[in-house]
């Protein structure tokens, strides 16, 4: 919201923008992250050929790796999918987060920097919050 009272429009290339930058900026040490682009518009060939290659409809925006000091385990295992405030998920997105649910593995979506910040601090990802309300709420 802008001084002036103004709402600004989220869209979700704007998410993904600041995800990225939040996390080149704030990420901690041995986290590794990236984001998976499945979506968008491409030719039909490209989409066969992608397909035929092994890319899995439904994966998630961001993949987060986080080291822990757990003697069982060596990192933890986090998928971020980023949406606008009217954005749903497709079936494949749906099955996708069912399965990785069922394995014990975090999946969230964000709608809004707050609710990226939140995620990204809690799983241990970046060190501080950049969103104003995030910094108020202590995340």
């Amino acid at each position: 919201m802008s001084s002036q009272g103004h709402i600004y429009k989220v869209n979700e290339d704007t998410l993904q923008v600041y995800a990225a930058d939040v996390l080149r900026a704030f990420k901690r040490g041995g986290v590794l992250a990236w984001h998976t682009p499945n979506g968008g518009h491409r030719h039909i060939a490209v989409a066969k050929k992608l397909k035929r290659m092994g890319t899995l409809s439904g994966v998630p925006d961001w993949t987060i790796l986080v080291p822990t000091i757990s003697t069982i385990t060596r990192f933890s295992l986090y998928f971020l999918e980023l949406k606008d405030a009217k954005g749903k998920q497709s079936p494949s997105q749906i099955e996708f987060q069912k399965a990785v649910e069922a394995l014990g593995i975090e999946y969230r979506i964000a709608r809004d920097p707050v609710s990226i910040d939140t995620a990204l601090i809690e799983w241990g990802a970046i060190y501080k919050p950049i969103s104003p309300k995030a910094r108020a709420s202590g995340a």
